[in-house]
């Protein structure tokens, strides 16, 4: 069974993903398309971390950045100020509508360098104005904010409402059904417009299909565009309409045809999609495997009106097979009276239609409200001159200013808010402000992409997601590096809320999907058998920072079941030929997803170098507990798939990779440096040694291939970065004390982090346009991984500190408080500036049912000059020429 790979998906659309999902929001609101325009991007003004710099940026120009309360939906910030929030969208324009054209240029930054309360500069002119974006529960009321900071020449705020049908504004207020959608004070009303109907999905749910027109012929110009929606969520459209009276509603869809290698982006393996459509209370099963490739299919309903809006839905049947289940959909037309589909085909009756929607291509103006406010100009940057609050959910019972917090309590409330979370975790200091901001902000953009949920018990379950749009789900593959970077963080407690869904049985019912089966598996989707591995490395990997015995001992039995999932799927591949050899990948996983390492599915060393990992730690955790019976058939299947990997890994490197490099699989015919799957075979995995050759030459492969540092695909998507993949990759080199390509690749993932501190998961290095989520989940756990590796490490039984660090943060004096280790809570202070003797402060407090350390290490800087002393907590310890670590007692 095929399924859609997340990554590959991006590279072959990042065109249109850069335009639906990333571009400006304003131009979602304004900008029309052609009636058969490919998809284009708007120009967007480059903004960079220092305005006045005349180099062009190496982030992707399209940043974006995440607000809220850290609990549930974020709100998503563009890189020219405007806001996607919950119900509305709000764009900042000035005079000749700058936005659209080329005559403004705009910067962003981060309240005191790292909080997500986003100041946007707009110049034009002479003049500069500013505003914040910012979420806030001030005086109790959860909202999100957009306030006028200065500027002297007057501006617009456009409203955009997509989920509601008529709008009003009453006393500072825009109401809708019963509910205040925003409040503003010191601006004026202007434009008010309603909607003739709504898309009820949000737009960073969906992706947009086009086709080209000299494929349609004489077909209606819907079937040349089309929605889909990403992760199974439902297409869902709201019309109003007349209740008691009867409509035909048509809905159609155009399957791909098998020569149209031109499409911006296919649908979705039509033969594995079980579509279901409804409207009112009708509905119809479409099974597309049934349907004929480049033939529009078309269904009519004749509806009674039950009430004043009829709903219009496309979803995937709980029955199809495909794990994502994305929802398709081409064309909507509603009429009064029966027609002809074959009329409705060709598009010859369009103007009969009461509503006629081309998916994917909706007009704006027609599908949403909106409301334009005139906000008083200002110098001042005293107060806010002006305000706009979109309350997350508030009953109109009587609007006004008053229900807005005064002055500065909003941002008040949202510093402290972080503050406080931030305090609770283990604090990072190197001196270089930059890093300690990509620091604080990654744990920050963990905590903003994270969704609370509540079982029947009452009990919370935090799910860690790697984005806020088209990534707004659940992989065990992202969720285990951000478990583990918010454990790493010192962020414990938040980190055990996001684990429970890797164990806890009984989900609440969105998430029963996830849950882990009665296999034992851990299907987020299914056939990414990595999981396994990762989802066991994420649990033990809690209880070795923790100590937590007690805890270890009621998630075990997760962990048996993990554990006996790789031992019996590793043994349906035990098999010999005829002749009594054995297959390339005797005694490995099974066929699996290798994440973007190669389309459809195949054996994958990638997923058993994690099942390796996964039963090793699973080992701990059977020996901690004393359950020496499991610990024995653990270890039985752990040596057992050692042996075999090692020797597929062995067979591959020397005919695959003819002795240059790991292939990602035991055959011919891969792209030969689509193989980042191979770096985990030394990170996080451990399976090969730091020094091994097969390593050695993988590195160097990969490094010939990348492109300004940074992990670059050299077969089909050689013209892409992948940013996060980079981290691992310079773990290698860490983990080998290859200092100066660490430092290297350090230095080039930090450069490709945005002004607002975040990562895109893929730039182009044509367009810098990236595609992907962004804040991208992953990415920020990668940084809070590479940091804190740097300067606070476990390598197999030692503890490494300052490994990774760089001679400036000694000069400035690095300092790090309460870093969980699998031996013990570190602290340390350094210090060496001037001709004083290098210093060295620590403390470790090592829990009970922690291990110990077999060896503790200080790095020494690199190129200071020569130093020979080193005071280690008020000792003198001298220091011999060449000698690069100290042994700390």
């Amino acid at each position: 069974m095929r399924k859609l790979d997340r990554r590959k998906f991006l590279a072959e659309s990042a065109t249109a993903l850069g335009y639906i999902s990333m571009r400006p929001l304003i131009a979602h609101t304004s900008m029309r398309e052609d009636s058969h325009a490919y998809i284009r991007l708007p120009k967007s003004p480059i903004a960079s971390r220092q305005p006045t710099s005349t180099a062009p940026p190496l982030y992707n120009t399209n940043y974006q950045a995440a607000i809220g309360l850290g609990d549930q939906l974020a709100g998503i910030v563009d890189c020219q100020g405007s806001l996607d929030s919950r119900h509305s969208k709000v764009s900042i324009e000035g005079p000749h509508n700058p936005r659209l054209g080329e005559h403004a240029t705009y910067s962003q930054s981060l309240a005191d360098g790292y909080l997500p309360i986003i100041t946007t500069e707009m110049s034009f002119g002479n003049d500069v104005s500013k505003w914040i974006v910012y979420a806030s529960n001030a005086n109790g009321l959860e909202a999100d904010y957009i306030e006028g900071l200065s500027g002297s020449e007057p501006l617009e705020a456009k409203l955009v409402f997509p989920y509601s049908a008529t709008v009003s504004v009453t006393d500072n207020a825009v109401l809708s059904e019963g509910q205040v959608l925003a409040t503003f004070s010191s601006a004026s009303v202007g434009a008010i417009s309603q909607a003739k109907y709504n898309l009820l999905t949000r737009p960073r749910h969906t992706m947009t299909l086009t086709q080209p027109p000299g494929d349609l012929k004489s077909l209606d110009r819907a079937f040349a565009s089309g929605i889909a929606s990403f992760l199974f969520r439902p297409i869902e459209y709201r019309f109003p309409v007349t209740q008691g009276r009867q409509y035909h509603v048509v809905l159609g869809i155009i399957p791909p045809a098998p020569t149209s290698g031109e499409l911006t982006n296919d649908p979705p393996m039509p033969g594995e999609t079980l579509l279901k459509w409804t409207v009112g209370g009708g509905s119809v099963l479409v099974d597309m495997a049934d349907l004929t490739a480049g033939v529009p299919y078309l269904h009519q309903f004749a509806v009674d009106a039950a009430a004043s809006y009829l709903h219009v839905k496309s979803e995937t049947d709980p029955s199809a097979t495909l794990c994502f289940r994305p929802s398709i959909l081409n064309g909507v037309w509603i009429f009064d009276h029966a027609i002809d589909l074959e009329k409705v085909k060709t598009g010859l009756i369009n103007e009969e239609a009461l509503y006629y929607v081309r998916c994917g291509q909706e007009d704006p103006e027609e599908s949403a409200c909106s409301v334009t406010l005139n906000l008083a100009p200002s110098t001042s940057i005293d107060i806010p001159r002006w305000k706009v609050c979109l309350p997350y959910s508030m009953e109109a019972d009587g609007p006004s200013d008053a229900m807005m917090p005064r002055g500065n309590d909003g941002p008040a409330a949202a510093k402290q808010r972080w503050e406080v979370l931030l305090e609770r975790g283990a604090r990072i200091t190197t001196g270089d402000s930059q890093l300690d901001n990509l620091y604080r902000s990654s744990i920050v953009n963990l905590m903003l992409l994270r969704t609370r949920y509540t079982n029947g018990s009452g009990e919370d379950f935090y799910v860690v997601k790697p984005g806020a749009g088209i990534y707004d789900a659940f992989w065990y593959r992202d969720g285990s590096y951000m478990t583990t970077a918010l454990d790493v963080a010192g962020q414990l407690s938040e980190a055990e809320k996001s684990l429970r869904m890797f164990w806890r049985a009984n989900l609440p019912t969105e998430l029963g999907p996830y849950e882990q089966r009665m296999s034992g598996a851990w299907e987020a989707p299914i056939d990414e058998f990595d999981s396994q591995g990762e989802a066991l490395w994420a649990l033990v990997h809690h209880f070795q920072l923790t100590g937590d015995r007690a805890w270890l001992r009621t998630v075990y039995a997760n962990i048996r079941k993990g554990a006996r999932w790789i031992q019996m799927s590793t043994t349906q591949t035990m098999f010999t030929m005829e002749q009594g050899s054995r297959t390339r990948y005797y005694g490995l996983l099974p066929i699996g997803e290798g994440e973007s390492i190669a389309e459809g599915l195949g054996y994958y060393f990638y997923l058993d170098y994690w099942a390796v990992f996964g039963l090793r730690m699973a080992i701990q955790a059977a020996t901690t507990l004393n359950e020496e019976s499991d610990a024995l058939w653990m270890k039985q299947a752990c040596d057992e798939l050692v042996t075999n990997l090692l020797t597929a890994v062995k067979q591959a490197y020397a005919t695959v990779g003819d002795g240059k490099y790991i292939p990602a699989t035991p055959f011919e015919g891969l792209p030969r440096c689509d193989v980042w799957g191979s770096i985990a075979a030394l990170y996080p995995t451990r399976f090969l040694d730091a020094d091994d050759p097969m390593i050695t030459s993988t590195l160097d492969l990969i490094r010939e291939f990348s492109r300004e540092d940074e992990y670059t695909y050299a077969g089909f998507f050689h013209s892409i970065l992948w940013t996060y993949m980079t981290v691992d990759w310079a773990m290698c080199y860490l983990l080998r004390d290859d200092i100066v390509n660490f430092h290297k690749l350090f230095d080039g993932y930090v450069a490709h982090a945005s002004p607002t501190n975040a990562w895109i998961e893929t730039i182009s290095l044509a367009t810098r346009v990236g595609a992907g989520d962004m804040p991208h989940g992953w990415a920020s756990a990668q940084f809070i991984h590479l940091l804190r590796n740097s300067l606070v490490m476990e390598d197999n039984g030692n503890l490494h500190l300052c490994r990774g660090a760089k001679d400036g943060w000694w000069q400035s004096g690095m300092r790090v408080d309460g870093a969980p280790t699998r031996f013990g809570t570190i602290g340390f202070r350094s210090s060496g500036s001037g001709n004083e003797p290098l210093g060295f402060e620590y403390t470790i407090d090592n829990r009970p049912a922690q291990s110990r350390a077999a060896h503790i290490y200080v790095h020494l800087p690199k190129n200071m000059s020569n130093p020979t002393t080193i005071r280690i907590n008020g000792v003198l310890h001298d220091i011999k020429p060449g000698q690069s670590v100290v042994e700390l007692t």
